[in-house]
């Protein structure tokens, strides 16, 4: 039996070395140990690190440390670690993520392209079985979200435009299991529209209510194919409803159904819950 189990433990060894022999990566987790990273460049993150304050408030005058520092995503780290998530808002690169499961892209800036080592630190992070989150803002948050999306073959493009707070009128799909329990609908400040090509992969989950503003939020279910492991990805045009404190001070995170509908993004994205319809 002992020899038996040496055997075993050798071929089980063998087998593994000629995998990273090969350079096979291994897949990223799917609902054990899920560890979040959110890029320390995108505007949320940057605003909860404080690393883009300028010193001094160019529209309130507040002087030292910058109000938003520790206080931007409280909300949404709270929340996610006392659902078993591991948090954490640092730099895109291939060792970061060699342990996360679920990267998340708050609106980077326009200036703030992604650089190429980025772009393939995510593309072998999805191959492997990463999902993302990626949102886009109001004009001017736009331009590397969409880099991003061609980069990775994503059916969506985010365009140039602002949508005001008057017009963040929402409508969830209801059968989608990320609207679970979210009858208070979203609150939102500002947003871009994006469009939508058709694509057998993604689900529509939210739309503005008014047509000429088109799709809110998109759900990307890729199956299994050759060299990539399953993946999921949400895209979606505003990124001010995760913070606790957004730019005017407000607790968007808490507002309407925003943390439960985010958590339920989480949750899917952790393929915690399937794309079946929810049954009602």
């Amino acid at each position: 039996m002992a020899a038996k189990y040496g055997v075993l433990v050798a071929a089980m060894l063998v087998s593994a070395s000629v995998s990273l022999i090969a350079g096979e990566q291994p897949t990223v987790s799917k609902t054990n140990n899920v560890r979040v990273l959110l890029d320390s460049k995108c505007h949320q993150g940057a605003q909860h690190l404080g690393t883009n304050w300028p010193g001094t408030c160019p529209l309130c005058g507040h002087k030292g440390e910058s109000p938003w520092k520790g206080k931007r995503l409280a909300g949404l780290q709270s929340a996610l670690e006392s659902n078993g998530y591991a948090f954490e808002v640092s730099d895109i690169t291939e060792s970061n993520l060699s342990t996360v499961s679920i990267l998340v892209v708050a609106g980077r800036g326009d200036p703030s392209m992604f650089s190429i080592n980025e772009i393939e630190a995510i593309r072998k992070f999805v191959q492997r079985g990463g999902s993302l989150l990626l949102t886009a803002n109001h004009q001017g948050l736009v331009a590397p979200q969409n880099q991003l999306t061609k980069a990775l073959g994503l059916p969506v493009t985010f365009n140039q435009t602002t949508v005001g707070m008057d017009r963040q009128k929402i409508e969830l799909d209801a059968d989608h299991p990320i609207s679970t329990n979210c009858k208070l609908g979203l609150k939102i400040r500002t947003s871009c529209t994006m469009t939508l090509t058709r694509s057998p992969h993604a689900t529509v989950i939210a739309s503005y209510s008014d047509p000429a503003l088109g799709v809110f939020a998109v759900a990307v279910d890729r199956p299994e194919q050759a060299q990539q492991a399953q993946s999921r990805t949400v895209l979606m045009p505003s990124s001010g409803h995760i913070a606790s404190l957004d730019d005017s001070k407000t607790d968007l995170w808490g507002s309407a159904d925003n943390a439960t509908w985010m958590l339920n993004i989480f949750d899917w994205l952790a393929f915690k819950t399937t794309s079946e319809p929810t049954i009602r």
